[in-house]
């Protein structure tokens, strides 16, 4: 476990920057469980575990511009 503490805050209507995609993917990479990742960087677990996700679907850190990604869910919820 690093001995470096970012004290990261996010509230729910915001969105990570590219920086905080790239420490969570860094962190992935480097083997850090996400309970780690959580308690080092302070994001919630399920922002990280859909950062990780997003990342091996789509092999990249970019998020879905939030109007595509409600059509998306809207879509799917239909089928």
């Amino acid at each position: 476990m690093p001995d470096f503490d970012f004290n990261n805050k996010i509230s729910k209507n915001s969105e990570l920057t590219k920086s905080e995609h790239y420490q969570i993917i860094g962190f992935h990479k480097a083997d850090f469980l996400r309970n780690d990742i959580n308690k080092t960087l302070g994001f919630a677990k399920m922002i990280i575990t859909q950062t990780i996700q997003n990342y091996h679907d789509r092999k990249s850190t970019k998020t879905v511009p939030r109007k595509k990604r409600l059509a998306f869910k809207f879509l799917t919820a239909l089928l």
